[in-house]
């Protein structure tokens, strides 16, 4: 039988674990594997959410770049075709921008700050579009711009959320001298996606259970605009009234002919 080495102490013999300490640690190893299968199910939740979010398609910011560009190309063709009846043309138009920095948004919102108040969550009103109308001529000597990402507070619950913040929304309006002449957006495409917003906003899902069907046979990323382009004309030719621009108005007191 051999003895210990010289100075070596002895390591205690290991007791037993009993099988109340034995169920004790099983149920530990079981709730953490419980959380970290949670944890994993939660990422891939995100994970899908954001592809679902942005689409494999066409990405939401290049459709707001093709309504803009679409603008650019409407009031060039005008002035190249009304262009031979003039001299000389006040400026150039062919630059747009991003207002992409913080700073110039700032600038902005402190010209508005000093005239009207709104919460970050409010629409704004048709006065205080065209008073931003005028703000933007007087700092971009621009009277064509598009307000990116309206707030989800007001727009329809069928509008795509922002993929990074969800108090936003892929949605836009486009406007020329201080009058919106469309809105725009991305829809939700994902059948899940959009009951599951209309039940959050209290929609009654009865009421629109075919069209949250439609959308169960698979849809691609979509986005787009309806322009009043009697509105467009209006407001480029710098016109008081829509009545002169359209061939047969209509109005509560004008139905005929």
């Amino acid at each position: 039988m051999s003895s210990p080495v010289e100075g070596q102490q002895q390591q205690p013999p290991k007791e037993e674990l009993t099988e109340k300490e034995l169920a004790k640690l099983e149920k530990k190893r079981a709730k953490e594997e419980a959380k970290r299968q949670k944890e994993e199910a939660k990422a891939a939740r995100l994970a899908e959410e954001k592809r679902r979010l942005e689409g494999p398609d066409v990405p939401y910011s290049e459709v707001v770049t093709g309504d803009q560009k679409f603008g650019h190309t409407f009031i060039q063709s005008q002035v190249k075709s009304l262009g031979r009846k003039f001299t000389k043309l006040e400026r150039d138009i062919a630059h747009y921008e991003k207002l992409g920095e913080t700073k110039r948004v700032e600038e902005i919102k402190e010209h508005l700050a000093t005239v009207v108040k709104h919460e970050e969550d409010e629409d704004i009103g048709t006065s205080d579009e065209k008073l931003l109308g005028r703000i933007m001529h007087d700092l971009y000597n621009t009277d064509f711009y598009i307000i990116d990402k309206f707030p989800a507070s007001v727009r329809p619950f069928y509008t795509m959320p922002d993929p990074v913040d969800p108090k936003w929304t892929n949605s836009y309006d486009i406007f020329i001298r201080g009058e919106e002449v469309t809105s725009g957006a991305q829809r939700i495409h994902d059948a899940d996606m959009l009951a599951e917003k209309a039940q959050r906003l209290g929609v009654e899902l009865s009421t629109i259970q075919p069209y949250v069907d439609a959308f169960k046979y698979g849809s691609y990323p979509h986005a787009g605009a309806g322009v009043g382009l009697e509105r467009v004309v209006m407001l480029f030719l710098g016109l008081p009234n829509i009545r002169l621009v359209s061939m047969f108005p209509r109005d509560p007191k004008r139905l005929t002919p």
